[in-house]
């Protein structure tokens, strides 16, 4: 999915309210997240342990939250969203949250 459409389907899903965590739709954008953030994150190891640069440094316990995550797509210029995937979207906001200081 891209990014302009994760944040369309995602605001429309706000607009319902606490009501929306009962949706199908917030358990599809939540599965959408979750295996793009797993899937970096297994990429990230695997540079990790290669020795090579990663493009972000999260903590141990690091988290992000919905918000947080909507508000990094949303830093991303609109003319780039649909061409971007929610795992590169993400991708860029990681790395302003937890920039690598080499």
């Amino acid at each position: 999915m891209d990014v302009a459409t994760f944040l369309l389907r995602a605001e429309k899903l706000q607009k319902k309210g606490p009501l929306a965590l009962f949706t199908s739709e917030y358990r599809f954008l939540t599965r959408e997240a979750e295996g793009a953030g797993d899937q970096l994150k297994a990429e990230n190891a695997v540079l990790v342990r290669a020795g090579k640069p990663t493009p972000y440094c999260p903590p141990k316990k690091g988290s992000l939250s919905s918000s947080e995550l909507l508000n990094g797509f949303r830093a991303i210029p609109a003319a780039d969203r649909p061409r971007m995937s929610v795992k590169d979207g993400m991708r860029i906001y990681l790395a302003t949250k937890w920039p690598c200081w080499r």
